[in-house]
């Protein structure tokens, strides 16, 4: 969206030391290896870099001005501020104030930048939309979603993720959404928040910032979240895999493999019972889940059954996420994007349920479970035994206990191999693997597995 530097600095009650108050910029970044060409370039102080040291390179590379904490004495349009970071909420809040268009916010355990995704799909039928890229769905990447929106975009949806306590309120009221959606509660952060109450009480932090008669759309099926007590003026909408008693709930499923689902996802509106004839073009029962909360959020906001379903099929996944690909004789399913119990569960269903040949499930690290790991790492290797899959390779560290729990529970005709990192399955990567199999790779962020899907499938 454009910005005078004369609004943000109101907007963030900073000092303009150098620069034309009537300039504007189109958008923002914190980055200069991403395009920061008619952008205002926020200087950002992390762990690693200080973008205070990059303010001469985003000029360079066409920023408009900087944001900064410090004049750097480098030249170009600077707006001063006691802190970058809280400045670009503010100015991303001040962008919600201007934004007359309808707002959507995603969190959950999992699935939810899938259901972000589908969503965004479902309302771009109707509207001009604008979703979060990738998982920009922290205390930067929300702000930097809600602000590099064009200024016709006519509906925002907007991905919030959080590590600790407090963060996603934070986020909800900048954004202000007319509608949440919460996936489902699972086993991810419990290093910081401990257990799954915990992880309720922090995703349902999205509520903070909901509009007054805004709409809470959950996952009914899980047990957590069946409990939510709506607050006073809040609607609440349950969606269901099954229960014709929900809200939202699917019927008439048709499993056709690799090839996804296909389904009817009724939805209850005030004028009547929408029917969407649904492809969800990804295999697995939580993608089924994910497209009938996107859908019940769509028609919550005035979609036709035939916009949805039409929305629902053209959906397309951000990258690393449920990414079928053939090679060398394989079906390659590359989930690496992230992990934690409830997600390998879930991609280990679709595994199974859409294989033709031999499943082999390649599974690293599962991060950020604190003094569970050990426990939650054993209980899926025996879920994975216990599915059927008929080979693990199991990577890393914390691997070992997901390998000694698979071996345990294995079947003779199963087999489970472990290697301590990456470039040891390298070595051995043609011992393993066959033409026909159907190979699921997973892990944590942290662990990079991606780069065995770059071996895997090599291009060019």
């Amino acid at each position: 969206m454009t910005l005078t530097l004369k609004e943000i600095r109101e907007a963030c009650g900073g000092m303009l030391l150098r620069g034309d108050g009537g300039a504007a910029v189109d958008g923002a970044e914190t980055d200069t290896r991403r395009d920061v060409k008619g952008r205002l370039f926020v200087a950002v102080k992390g762990a690693k870099r200080d973008g205070h040291d990059y303010v001469r390179d985003a000029l360079e590379k066409g920023a408009v001005c900087s944001l900064v904490e410090r004049d750097t004495d480098r030249g170009g349009p600077v707006v001063k501020v006691p802190s970058t970071r809280a400045a670009l909420l503010a100015l991303a809040s001040y962008s919600r104030e201007r934004f007359k268009g309808h707002v959507a916010a995603v969190t959950g355990s999992a699935g939810k930048t899938t259901t972000k995704d589908m969503l965004a799909s479902v309302l771009a039928q109707r509207y001009r939309t604008h979703k979060t890229p990738g998982n920009y769905n922290n205390e930067l990447g929300l702000p930097l979603s809600m602000l590099n929106r064009g200024d016709d975009t006519e509906a925002l949806v907007l991905e919030m993720g959080m590590n600790h306590a407090g963060e996603i309120s934070v986020l909800s009221n900048t954004a202000r959404p007319h509608i949440c959606i919460i996936t489902n509660i699972g086993d991810a952060h419990l290093e910081h928040l401990g257990n799954r109450e915990g992880v309720l009480k922090a995703k349902t932090e999205i509520m903070d910032g909901l509009t007054e008669g805004g709409a809470l759309v959950i996952n009914k099926d899980d047990p957590l979240l069946a409990s939510i007590v709506p607050a006073e003026g809040m609607r609440i909408f349950r969606c269901s895999a099954s229960d014709p008693k929900a809200d939202a709930y699917v019927s008439d499923v048709e499993k056709l493999g690799a090839a996804g689902t296909r389904c009817v996802i009724n939805i209850k509106t005030d004028g009547g019972t929408l029917a969407v004839a649904a492809h969800i073009r990804q295999a697995g029962a939580f993608m089924v889940m994910n497209a009938c909360m996107a859908a019940a959020a769509g028609a919550l906001l005035g979609l036709s059954a035939e916009e949805i379903g039409e929305g629902l099929r053209t959906y397309e996944p951000s990258g690393n996420r449920m990414d079928i690909r053939e090679a060398k004789g394989m079906t390659i399913i590359n989930d690496t994007y992230n992990a934690n119990p409830d997600a390998v569960r879930a991609a280990v269903d679709a595994l199974v349920t859409s294989a033709g040949g031999r499943t082999v499930c390649i599974l690293g690290d599962m991060l950020e479970l604190g003094s569970q790991s050990e426990a939650l790492h054993r209980k899926t290797g025996t879920y994975i035994a216990k599915r059927g899959v008929d080979m693990l390779i199991a990577i890393g560290d914390h691997s070992w206990h997901t390998y000694d729990a698979y071996a345990e529970y294995a079947r003779r005709s199963q087999i489970a191999v472990y290697f301590a990192d990456k470039d040891e399955f390298i070595i051995e990567i043609g011992k393993h693997l066959l033409p026909g199999d159907t190979v699921l790779i997973k892990a944590s962020r942290g662990m990079a597995f991606e780069t065995l899907v770059d071996v895997l499938t090599p291009r060019g």
